[in-house]
């Protein structure tokens, strides 16, 4: 059997997986850019960490482009070690009512 046919991209995650690597000295964070395709709008309703303990967020719209958002994930880890995490946003798209994004921590000394 055989499909076929075309994939259509909802959304633009920029990157699309946070790592966060440092020391425990330095201020670790990242700004993950999430842009909807012009024809799939959607607004974020909440967000949610699988863990939480790691790492703190923060999302706010962004005006470049309209429609965009801004995750800020920043390490809040005290100590070395390493973590994997993820954030879960929630939308108001019925096409793509979750999106998903990764965060691994790689904290040293």
């Amino acid at each position: 059997m055989k499909i076929s046919g075309t994939v259509e991209t909802l959304v633009s995650i920029s990157p699309n997986v946070v790592r966060l690597t440092g020391s425990v000295s330095q201020h670790i964070g990242m700004t993950v850019k999430i842009i909807p395709v012009e024809k799939y709008q959607f607004s974020v309703k909440s967000l949610q960490l699988s863990d939480g303990t790691n790492v703190s967020v923060q999302i706010r719209q962004s005006k470049i482009p309209v429609g965009s958002w801004e995750l800020i994930v920043l390490n809040i880890r005290e100590n070395a070690g390493r973590y994997f995490d993820s954030i879960l946003l929630e939308t108001d798209s019925s096409v793509q009512p979750e999106i998903k994004i990764n965060v691994f921590g790689n904290i040293t000394e």
